[in-house]
């Protein structure tokens, strides 16, 4: 019988894993729920015991929530840890416009414009290919290694603005790490996982730069390693690089590796937001 339940139970949860974004704050009311499910998450229940619960919300919503119970107090699972975890790096080209490859001879142009003007193959001969055998593709690879996803439920006091908050708080927290398991900073990274309107801030994933993974990401699991990554990480933008709140520079949050987000970066609003998460720090 328990065995029936049980798949009775996955089935319905798989039937919800795309469903409409939804909030902390009404997750949180499944619990409300007189008759809600729980079963244990097995899979995830290796260092304490773990919850799936299914369960109506305040709007009449049935939803499927991760949970676990410390002390009387339901919170919802903040980290997942991948070892190995897969990762693709994908380059989409200047404008994310991407890159043209020619379907005859395999030449690539950055535009459909410089095709046109005609090219050589590789043996060194003028090529006849036409102009619909064009392919515009973006270029990427996969990586191997260890992947921690980080998802803050709290939403923050001030207002806040999106992507370059969650960039800016994803460099604190790699720069805080890094210096708290005494690596350098290039041995981590980080970057932000779209797709989801559930939480005022985005999944933040974090990974061992290195291929096949370090085991330097996992840490962060334990609680007291987190929180000092936490702490150092705010004592990293809490302003002795001199830079202003509402900028960054290479004493806070700025790296080579992050040209690319260096206009959205600021140190001040990640800064509060820290303090504010510390001080509930339980």
């Amino acid at each position: 019988m328990a065995t029936l339940c049980q798949a009775i139970f996955e089935h319905l949860c798989s039937q919800f894993q795309s469903c409409t974004h939804v909030s902390f704050d009404e997750a949180a009311t499944v619990f409300d729920d007189l008759d809600f499910i729980s079963v244990i998450d097995e899979e995830h229940s290796k260092d304490e015991e773990r919850y799936i619960t299914l369960g109506l919300s305040k709007r009449g919503r049935l939803l499927v929530v991760a949970h676990t119970d410390r002390n009387g107090k339901v919170r919802l699972i903040s980290l997942t840890t991948v070892s190995p975890g897969y990762m693709v790096v994908v380059c989409e080209g200047r404008r994310g416009e991407g890159f043209f490859i020619c379907g005859d001879c395999g030449a690539g142009f950055r535009s459909r414009k410089e095709f046109l003007k005609g090219h050589d193959t590789p043996q060194g001969y003028k090529c006849s290919a036409k102009p619909e055998t064009l392919r515009n593709v973006s270029l990427g690879h996969e990586l191997v290694t260890d992947v921690l996803k980080i998802q803050f439920s709290h939403s923050p006091s001030i207002p806040i603005e999106e992507p370059g908050f969650a960039f800016s708080l994803a460099y604190a927290m790699v720069e805080g790490a890094a210096e708290i398991l005494g690596v350098p900073s290039n041995d981590l990274n980080a970057t932000i996982a779209y797709g989801s309107e559930s939480y005022s801030i985005p999944p933040i994933i974090l990974y061992d730069n290195v291929p096949g993974g370090a085991g330097l990401v996992a840490r962060l699991e334990e609680k007291n390693i987190l929180r000092d990554c936490l702490d150092t990480a705010r004592k990293r933008v809490s302003g002795a690089c001199g830079c202003g709140e509402n900028d960054s520079c290479y004493g806070c949050l700025r790296s080579y590796r992050n040209q690319f987000t260096h206009q959205y970066l600021q140190r001040g609003p990640v800064l509060h937001y820290l303090e504010e998460i510390l001080a509930k720090w339980s």
